[in-house]
């Protein structure tokens, strides 16, 4: 053995460093036993962080416990090895296209990452992952949140089940569904039992999320379940108001699939009993030959696997139609920032020919463009659904012109019922609402054709990018996360004048005035009122034409 390597070891041994990688690691104990994690640097300010990776908060959900409530994990003996990302969820690993899968259903696994082991009273950010409720995961290379942990935030994410894993449904007791969102609900309870021994304040915890991740920050404030598990909640592109966020014919989805695996019954609770016994990559890939079966039928009608209203029965999560939970105001009265990008369907542009062909569809069952939460009335459904093509496209072609069809797709299924929901909620709570307009070069390609902030480009300004970041792009991503990190600290994004934020003070939504003040974000913020105005201003006017309130099962 060399002088060299003698001294390495001799180090390594010294310093408690992983003798594989010569990584500092730390250890600590919680009630169910004691964790290494690692000693890490965060890449802007090379500040020192703590990482505590794939910790277990639930029993693998497989066998009895695959379409049921998770039940909370076991204690350990020994030292977990808490240094690396645990299995995501079991999930098509070529986005929505293919039949290639990864994962495993033993997914359930959380992360803890504190700026000091040793502090007491930190506030902490739980962050939920989006990704349509089949995709992704809340692994570091994807949710890297270095620029939280350098403002002294304990920073939690977690993995959830998806798919059909997650959300099976066959809207009765056999299976009610929303797994995905009691694993969320689970999680919560880890972060109230466990984050103290981080450095975190249980008493001080702020939800977030984006996109689907966004919907569930959502569901989980609308359950009183969650009473006492956070004091506020952030939700960016998303609420239980977009259409794509509740799957309003789970049932049909669920026998489809028993039928096309051969299991022809009509009793549910037979039919999960067998479904429970498919393995896994078969079941997961006729769930998704299914769904999407269905989903070509009415793309606009919601996701094939997502959260759905379940029976009023023990342990369910979610029991009555969003809008009337919002306009009741029966949903946790905490302080809320919320609010969407400037064009979030701006990805469609890369629309292939077939998915255009597809479009075609529409311009014959124009009944399909009427949200499923106007009526049920066939006819009515087809009248308003001719009024909104002729608004959004006259007399052409649905798939003839991509910049109508992305304006369309970004009212549609974003921008008013994501105002829907800040309206309702700001006449019980505090809600800071915001847009955010900055195109820049890590989050988008500056030579595409059409303008406007894309679904889920401001995630590579609190989250670290792969792509180097401009002097203007930093500055976005500093002024977002110091906002952001303000509001978890003390549930007000602009406590006090800023030179950082140009003195500009972020005004809550006042209720009592006609427009809806906000914060528009570009490489400056400003203070302005209502967004997307005239497509707020239509579909406000076409509900009240053609609207009814028959059907509770629906969202707005």
């Amino acid at each position: 053995m060399s002088k060299q390597t003698l001294l390495i070891l001799v180090l390594c041994l010294g310093y408690q460093i992983n003798l594989a990688t010569c990584e500092e690691t730390v250890e600590l104990t919680i009630p169910d036993g004691t964790i290494r994690g690692q000693v890490n640097s965060t890449v802007r300010e090379n500040v020192t962080f703590y990482s505590f990776r794939g910790i277990p908060y639930a029993q693998p959900p497989v066998g009895n416990l695959r379409f049921a409530s998770p039940v909370k994990n076991s204690a350990w003996s020994g030292v977990y090895n808490a240094t690396y990302d645990r299995s995501e969820c079991y999930q098509n690993a070529d986005g929505y296209l293919g039949f290639t899968f990864a994962g495993q259903e033993d997914c359930l696994y959380i992360n803890v990452y504190t700026p000091d082991v040793n502090a007491t009273g930190l506030p902490v950010l739980v962050w939920i992952h989006g990704g349509t409720f089949l995709l992704y995961n809340s692994s570091y290379a994807k949710f890297a949140p270095d620029f939280f942990l350098e403002q002294d935030l304990v920073f939690v994410s977690f993995n959830y089940r998806m798919g059909v894993f997650g959300f099976l449904s066959t809207e009765d007791e056999a299976c009610p569904g929303n797994w995905g969102i009691k694993d969320q609900l689970l999680a919560l309870q880890w972060v109230q039992d466990n984050v103290a021994y981080f450095g975190g304040d249980p008493n001080n915890v702020t939800i977030s999320g984006e996109s689907a991740g966004s919907v569930s920050v959502h569901l989980l404030l609308q359950t009183n379940r969650t009473t006492g598990l956070f004091q506020r909640a952030i939700m960016c592109s998303g609420t239980s108001l977009n259409l794509w966020g509740l799957n309003t014919r789970a049932a049909s989805t669920a026998t489809l699939l028993g039928v096309n695996l051969g299991i022809i019954t009509t009793n549910t609770t037979e039919l999960v009993e067998s479904l429970r016994e498919i393995e896994v990559e078969e079941l997961y890939r006729v769930s998704w030959s299914s769904a999407v079966s269905l989903f070509l039928g009415n793309g606009l009608r919601g996701l094939p696997y997502a959260p759905v209203i379940e029976p009023d029965i023990e342990g369910a999560v979610y029991t009555k139609a969003s809008e009337t939970a919002l306009e009741e105001g029966n949903f946790q009265q905490v302080p809320i920032l919320m609010g969407f990008n400037s064009e979030e369907a701006v990805g469609a542009e890369s629309l292939t020919s077939l998915i255009k062909i597809y479009l075609l569809y529409y311009d014959v069952a124009i009944a399909h463009l009427t949200p499923w939460s106007f009526t049920q009335v066939e006819t009515t459904r087809y009248l308003a659904g001719a009024d909104i093509k002729y608004e959004y496209f006259q007399l052409e072609s649905i798939a003839a012109d991509t910049h109508k069809l992305i304006k369309f797709v970004s009212a549609d299924q974003f921008n008013r019922p994501i105002r829907k929901a800040a309206s309702l909620m700001a006449n019980y709570t505090t809600v800071y609402f915001y847009e955010f307009g900055y195109q820049g070069t890590v989050s988008a390609d500056g030579d595409r054709e059409y303008e406007g902030t894309g679904h889920a480009e401001d995630l590579s300004y609190y989250f670290v990018a792969d792509s180097n970041y401009t002097a203007t792009d930093l500055k976005v991503s500093e002024t977002m996360v110091l906002l952001w990190s303000n509001f978890a600290k003390y549930g007000n994004p602009t406590p006090e004048e800023d030179e950082k934020f140009n003195n500009t003070i972020w005004e809550p939504i006042d209720s009592t005035d006609s427009d809806l003040i906000y914060l528009s974000f570009n490489e400056s913020i400003v203070m302005a009122t209502n967004p997307k105005q005239a497509d707020w201003e239509y579909y406000e006017r076409v509900y009240a034409k053609y609207g009814d309130d028959s059907d509770e099962i629906t969202t707005y």
